[in-house]
Parts: C-alpha cells; structure tokens; sequence
C-alpha cells in the first residue's frame, strides 16, 4: 500500500484491520515523524506524514478469506484511492478483496467439474461445489441433458433442486448409469445448474463421460472384430 503527497505536505491518519491476523507487516520508506502501530495482530494503524512528490506506505499478507478493511479517517488534503495496475478507483473505506464497502460479503459461488465413469459403475455422484460457505441457506436447481448419452438408454434422466444448508461447501447430484454389452464407444451426457438463491454461479455446465467398459476389455483389433466379453 503506497500513499504519495501530491505536491503539498500531507498527512495520512488510518487503519487496515482484518478479521483474521496478518502474516506479513513490513513498513515501507517511513520517517521519525510518522507513526506505525502493529500490536494489535488483527489491525494496521498508521500517521504518515509526507513531503512533497514523496511516497510512504506498508506491505501486508493476510490469510486467503480474511475479510480486510482499508481507511483513511482523517487528511488534510483531498484524496483520491487508485488500485491496481488499471488504477481503478475506490471509495473509501474499501474491502481489498471486492474493492467494495466494507463489511458487505462476497458473493457464494456455484461450480460443477467435468468428470468420467465406467459404464459399469452403477451410478456417478456428481458434486455442486459453493465457495465460499453462505451463512445462509442455499438452492439451485439442476436437470441433466442428453448428448451422445441418451437418457433411458445409457443413464437415468435427474430432475431437481439441491440445499446448501448455511456452512456446507458440497452437495452431489446422483445419476444412474446403464451398463450394456455392446460396443457403442465412450458416450455423454451434461449436468446443468441454474435458478440460484442466495449465490451466483460460476460454472453452470459439466459433461459427463461414460466409459465404453468392452472397449476397455476388447483385445487389440479393428473394433469390428471385437465381441462384447
């Protein structure tokens, strides 16, 4: 965190506190004049007094999902916060993490993962993760769809709404995958995620590849020449 002077003297009086105590702390070009207090592990606050077209500031680490706080509560110039290599400007107080007001959560995000299975699985548990964690409870509604796995034939169609009850990460959508003796090459089918409450989603699509288990246990040949064993 740089703070500079602009072209006159300035003084800087603030705070960065986090809900979560700080890794790393490390003063960056500071004078007799200013002042700098860590003792409190969980709060940064600094007096930083500048002259012109000079900079002061601070380095801190915190842990990944700590929710941290930047302030200035008091200059005697006009200030103006730029963050970020595109310079983006913010108001101050500022949450480092969302870069808005502090104190409001970042929203719970929804995903699902492409995965695999053998054919002869019997069924694929298909796993919805949040993150992070809401304090309140969460829906989302989910539906697979066909692809060159067709429903009836080669899985059985899913239809429903999963909860997320406040603190879970996880929840799996069940699907029952239908085992054959023929020789029909690795098919399949999509898991679709939509309608959320309380959290947004992320990934809202996964495929689903089932495994063709008599191309796995067919001999080397043409598979033309290959019998279901």
């Amino acid at each position: 965190m740089r703070l500079t002077a602009g072209d006159g003297y300035t003084l800087y009086i603030g705070s960065v506190d986090s809900d979560q105590p700080f890794t790393t702390i490390l003063p960056y070009s500071h004078e007799p004049s200013d002042i700098f207090d860590v003792t409190n592990p969980n709060s940064i606050s600094y007096s930083l007094n500048m002259s012109p077209l000079y900079e002061d500031g601070f380095e801190f680490m915190h842990p990944i999902g700590a929710n941290v706080c930047f302030d200035i509560i008091y200059s005697n110039r006009p200030v103006e916060v730029l963050v970020g290599a595109a310079r983006t400007p913010v108001s101050i107080p500022f949450d480092i993490n969302t870069l808005g007001p502090c104190g409001v959560a970042a929203p719970s995000i929804l995903s699902v993962t492409d995965l695999s299975v053998d054919e002869n699985a019997g069924n694929v548990d298909i796993f919805v993760d949040l993150s992070p964690a809401s304090a309140e409870a969460v829906t989302v509604d989910y539906i697979t769809a066909n692809g060159s796995a067709l429903a009836g034939d080669d899985y059985d169609a899913e239809v429903g709404t999963l909860l997320f009850n406040a603190g879970e990460t996880s929840q799996p959508v069940s699907v029952s995958i239908t085992d054959n003796a023929l020789l029909t090459g690795h098919k399949a089918f999509t898991l679709l995620l939509n309608n959320p409450t309380n959290a947004e989603i992320s990934v809202p699509v996964a495929t689903i590849t089932i495994i063709d288990d008599e191309i796995t246990n067919c001999p080397i040949c043409h598979p033309t020449q290959c019998a279901a064993p």
